[in-house]
């Protein structure tokens, strides 16, 4: 009774939640590394926004900075794939006439061919931007999660004794 005790706990735990997939220190490394105005938002490179998720990197911009090397959570990727798209001066509209890199400099989507300046969110409690906040909020419920599953478990397993 205790390895079905221990397996429907094991079975249980994949179905806890978890993050989305999205590479969280990219958009600030972004910023950084190209002196940018803002950091760009999740839909510069995921076709479901926010959500992220791996398999989602498939804009325009996304696909060309995979060609380059990108690899999710791999920061020195990250960089060496922008630095590629400045000197290869890469246009993934094919049609603005500026590189992605000028633009994501100057907070547009790399992705328009029409330019909006884009601003940055704004600033909430402990100085976090709402994208980053949501994201480690649904971290710890999914943390959460986890350690009520392994509680009920071990109350299973105790009561079984």
């Amino acid at each position: 009774m205790r390895t079905l005790s221990s397996a429907l706990l094991v079975v249980l735990s994949l179905f806890v939640a978890r993050g989305a997939g999205a590479t969280p220190n990219f958009p600030p490394a972004i910023k950084t590394h190209l002196a940018a105005k803002a950091e760009p938002p999740c839909r510069v490179c995921h076709t479901t926004g926010l959500a992220g998720g791996l398999g989602t990197v498939n804009t325009e911009f996304g696909k060309n900075m995979r060609a380059r090397g990108l690899v999710a959570y791999e920061e020195p990727t990250l960089i060496a794939a922008l630095d590629k798209m400045a000197s290869e001066k890469v246009d993934s509209t094919k049609a603005r006439g500026t590189s992605d890199i000028d633009v994501l400099k100057n907070a547009g989507d790399p992705n328009s061919v029409v330019q909006t300046v884009q601003l940055e969110p704004p600033i909430y409690g402990c100085g976090d931007p709402p994208s980053s906040t949501f994201a480690r909020s649904k971290q710890r419920v999914a943390g959460l999660g986890s350690a009520a599953l392994l509680a009920l478990g071990a109350l299973l397993v105790r009561r079984r004794r």
